[in-house]
């Protein structure tokens, strides 16, 4: 009878010569890769270590896309024939070369082998998992601006939760939205979590970015972990979740406003390849997350998704506020798993302009007021008198796109060159591609407001030196409107 340290030697030495026969045998990937080699998507047997792991399911419709690599192990099979199987080894860390791989697949960008690197660790013959790897890591990662050319793009480092939300922010075109969030939002975003308080201030905008949009929604203990070193499992769940449906509105903005200029808003609803969904649905919703809008119905649309546009109102056609929204919507797969895209902010916008002159009535070289209440981002307002002289009104503070705001501007008649009389004054808001007009009635008096008859002090009286003194109550005619404040 043999050792038990004789027979862990032979099992050694019969491992090695495994490993050598496998290397030269027919059909083997190998590590030393050329340029040019890539496949569209991966091609690996199933992960027979996933079978029993919480991740399966969410990492089987990956791999059944394409989109999912392993790390290969030769077995033999009847007839001393050798073949590969895979593993998936879902709680070792992802590193950032194998994460913008599987997004590059998902987001489908194109490899060309032939364009140089622009960063140095980064060579043509990059591989991953024994495959070329090159263009499509480099296609990616320079579409998204993941790093700076010439720095170090660091494909080999670990992820943390932080990293891989900053990526999938900035592929989806959504990394700037972060930048529009107020502190008070941002702190009433993350103030569920309890481990809030380890975020810095620069990172506090991307998680609540994160969150807000539906890509992190955090562990069961009410943690973020933002911070925390991403496993293989946790990276591959984050992009199936974000990713298995992604809904690309048109444009950001949207103007159901009546003037023909993006009355509706198109909405590309996009499957990951399509090949694992059942049914699909868009949806619209408000700020904490209430649908206003299924698209193209209200109930769930079978198939592959595909195009929609939504016109600015709700379920029951009634016109919803202007104001910010967000376009998002679910896939169901064959398994009957359900998820979510990623949500997508968009404003919906209804330009207006509203006038008003203070006062009405005015002496020929007295000011006068012209007031605007304007929604919409207007570049300028501008006053224009029949002679063809202008003047520009000034914002009166800050606002979103949406929101009403004052303009205001101060002129006397003479200025615009305006004679006695009733004039008609056109003011205009320039919007970019669509302007608003409105109009506004001044009557200019030949004598100055308080001069009565010329001289009068309204009494009867002469103060003895041929002027006027004031004392009138000449001023009662005057229309003192309103500014327009809302």
């Amino acid at each position: 009878m043999q050792s038990k340290r004789g027979l862990e030697h032979r099992r050694v030495i019969l491992y090695v010569a495994v490993l050598i026969l496998a290397a030269f045998s027919p059909g083997v990937v190998v590590a030393d890769v050329s340029p040019g080699d890539e496949t569209d998507a991966a091609e690996d047997s199933w992960y027979h270590d996933l079978e029993y792991h919480w991740s399966r399911e969410f990492i089987l419709t990956l791999w059944e896309e394409g989109v999912t690599d392993g790390y290969a192990f030769p077995v033999m099979g009847p007839g001393w024939d050798w073949t590969y199987e895979y593993d998936f080894r879902p709680d070792i860390p992802m590193i950032r070369g194998q994460v913008i791989l599987m997004m590059s697949r998902v987001f489908g960008e194109e490899p060309d082998h032939s364009i140089p690197s622009p960063w140095p660790d980064l060579p043509p013959t990059y591989s991953l998992y024994g495959r070329p790897a090159y263009a499509q890591v480099r296609a990616a990662a320079e579409a998204w601006e993941v790093t700076p050319p010439g720095d170090y793009l660091r494909p080999g480092d670990t992820l943390t939760r932080m990293y891989t939300a900053e990526l999938v922010l900035s592929a989806l075109g959504l990394d700037d939205y972060g930048d529009g969030l107020n502190s008070e939002r941002i702190d009433s975003i993350l103030s569920p979590f309890a481990d809030e308080g380890e975020l810095s201030a620069g990172d506090r905008a991307t998680a609540a970015t994160a969150v807000e949009l539906g890509l992190i929604i955090g562990y069961d203990d009410h943690t973020l972990r933002m911070h925390g070193e991403l496993t293989r499992a946790e990276a591959a769940t984050i992009l199936y979740r974000c990713c298995l449906m992604r809904v690309e509105p048109a444009h950001l903005r949207f103007y159901p406003d009546g003037d023909g200029y993006r009355e509706t808003l198109p909405i590309e609803a996009r499957g990951l390849r399509n090949a694992s969904n059942v049914r699909w649905q868009v949806s619209v919703e408000d700020a904490e997350g209430n649908v206003l809008r299924h698209l193209p119905g209200s109930n769930a649309v079978p198939g592959d998704p595909g195009s929609v546009g939504w016109d600015g109102e709700d379920d029951s056609g009634d016109p919803v506020p202007p104001g910010e929204y967000f376009v998002g919507g679910w896939v169901e797969d064959r398994r009957g798993n359900t998820f979510g895209a990623v949500r997508v902010p968009v404003e919906c916008i209804r330009r207006s302009l509203q006038v008003q002159g203070v006062p009405s009535s005015v002496g020929i070289s007295d000011d006068f007021a012209v007031n605007a209440l304007v929604r919409g981002a207007a570049t300028s307002v501008t006053l224009i008198a029949p002679t063809g002289e202008t003047a520009s009104l000034t914002p009166l503070g800050s606002a979103r796109a949406w929101e009403e705001i004052p303009w205001s501007v101060e002129v006397d008649p003479s200025e615009l060159g305006l004679s006695a009389g009733m004039h008609s004054l056109e003011v205009l808001a320039d919007f970019g591609p669509v302007e608003r007009t409105e109009f506004v009635e001044v009557t200019v008096n030949d004598a100055q407001p308080g001069d009565g008859n010329g001289g009068d002090d309204g009494n009867g009286g002469d103060d003895g030196n041929g002027e006027d003194d004031g004392g009138g109550d000449d001023d009662e005619g005057v229309d003192l409107v309103t500014m327009l404040v809302r």
